[in-house]
């Protein structure tokens, strides 16, 4: 599927432009994403690989998992590998795009002295926009937001006396800097 709607976008590359991509609210959340992203010459498709991340606490906890005690449980999210493509509105690639996301990842689960580790696929569809504050093609900012379907997940499991599951659905929300050259 990502083949089939990326590839007329590469059909017509010239010259590649490239960009390197990181989403400043994973450092929020005590971790880290990095992005590389493709740019063909006259097409509004690009093409990226993305890896991340991160802790999660807070309200995100309840956001991602449902739990008979969520505060009991530690979480995080050691890795992710995700592949997008995107679609720019405008022909210089700023402004709004759309974005499909497909990957993997694994979470670690903790309770007392045990850890878990559940591993799943998503698929995110998401809206953004990308702005470019000084010059063009050089460093820019991008909000977007999206939702994440988990699927292959596992079933609700028991760990030290509390059940959790992973949601099939929930938003994602994030803000990105990068640099294009």
């Amino acid at each position: 599927m990502f083949i089939a709607i990326a590839y007329p976008g590469v059909a017509q590359t010239e010259k590649a432009t490239w960009a390197v991509e990181s989403r400043v609210t994973s450092f929020l959340q005590g971790g880290y994403e990095a992005g590389l992203y493709y740019y063909p010459k006259n097409s509004r498709f690009s093409l990226g690989l993305a890896v991340a991340g991160q802790n999660v606490t807070g309200a995100a906890k309840d956001l991602l998992f449902t739990s008979s005690n969520i505060d009991n449980l530690s979480i995080r999210l050691p890795w992710l590998v995700g592949f997008q493509t995107r679609y720019h509105f405008s022909k210089h690639m700023e402004g709004f795009f759309a974005e499909l996301s497909v990957g993997g990842e694994e979470f670690r689960v903790t309770a007392g002295d045990r850890t878990e580790s559940i591993y799943n696929g998503f698929v995110v569809p998401s809206i953004g926009y990308i702005w470019y504050p000084w010059q063009r093609n050089k460093f820019y900012v991008m909000p977007k937001v999206g939702g994440i379907f988990t699927f292959a997940r596992a079933e609700e499991r028991t760990l030290n006396g509390t059940t959790y599951e992973l949601r099939p659905f929930f938003p994602s929300p994030g803000l990105s800097i990068g640099w294009k050259f």
